[in-house]
């Protein structure tokens, strides 16, 4: 068994994994002012509600797009579970070639997500992860990381309409029954949720175009809201809620077990 920390800029998923399936998870908000026995106490109150047996750990395995919480989580690692954390970087023997300008800026979550995209298929793919950035990925046949979108988040967006404004309100954020709202709450949650589905599927149609003119990518969402986003979507959006720690499995298997 391993355990997977895909530390993002909102939230922190724990996965605990066996054979590339997720036995138990749990999410913690990402906070910069806790220390590794902080979080060492969260993490193991839902273990032990969970009558989770953690004594087979095998690895921990590290993605993390917030470097602060990288070195904490690497601390707690040691010192709460006695094993010396993967860190995954673009460095390691991951399999995908990285056809970008600048590989050391490659986002390690979108590296982690696309390996496991493309792990499972093995063909041209296209990755959209809703988080707190909404981030598109490519990945080509023979394994090439293209590249791909970032624009901010529907969350994001929503704080940013909130904090910006005089008068409009935070929402929830869900999807209305009409596009067109009869009041600023459905207004905004429209403009959101319509906004940033029209946006998905103008994207995914201009990629295929420019990137995949002869091919059917595979099409993978994960994140936040995207089970909501890719049931809405007008294309077969395959929802994977846990496609990051898959990725660090997959690097588990090519790095400690060398499994190619």
């Amino acid at each position: 068994m391993i355990l997977a920390f895909d530390i993002g800029n909102s939230n922190i998923n724990l996965c605990f994994m066996k054979e590339r399936t997720v036995i138990q998870q749990f999410r913690l908000n990402t906070d910069l002012q806790k220390t590794p026995d902080e979080y060492a106490v969260s993490i193991f109150s839902l273990i032990k509600l969970k009558n989770l047996d953690i004594g087979g750990i095998d690895a921990v395995l590290i993605s993390s797009v917030v470097p602060p919480l990288t070195a904490v989580i690497d601390s707690l690692a040691q010192e709460h579970f006695g094993i010396t954390p993967i860190i995954a970087t673009v460095e390691h023997n991951h399999g995908l070639k990285l056809k970008v300008d600048n590989p050391y800026e490659v986002g390690i979550d979108r590296l982690m997500a696309s390996l496991a995209a493309y792990s499972q298929f093995k063909q041209e793919c296209i990755i959209v992860n809703f988080g707190t950035a909404t981030v598109f990925d490519l990945v080509s046949k023979d394994g090439g990381f293209l590249g791909g979108v970032i624009f901010p988040g529907i969350r994001l967006s929503a704080l940013a309409l909130h904090s910006g404004t005089a008068q409009l309100p935070q929402v929830e954020l869900t999807r209305p029954q009409l596009a067109v709202g009869t009041n600023t709450i459905t207004c905004i949650q429209s403009g959101l949720f319509y906004g940033f589905l029209e946006l998905t599927d103008g994207l995914i149609d201009r990629l295929k175009k420019e990137s995949f003119p002869n091919g059917a990518p595979i099409l993978i969402s994960t994140g936040g809201l995207g089970r909501q986003l890719s049931a809405a979507s007008r294309h077969q959006l395959a929802y994977q809620p846990n496609l990051i720690p898959l990725g660090l499995y997959i690097l588990y298997e090519r790095v400690v077990k060398k499994i190619f």
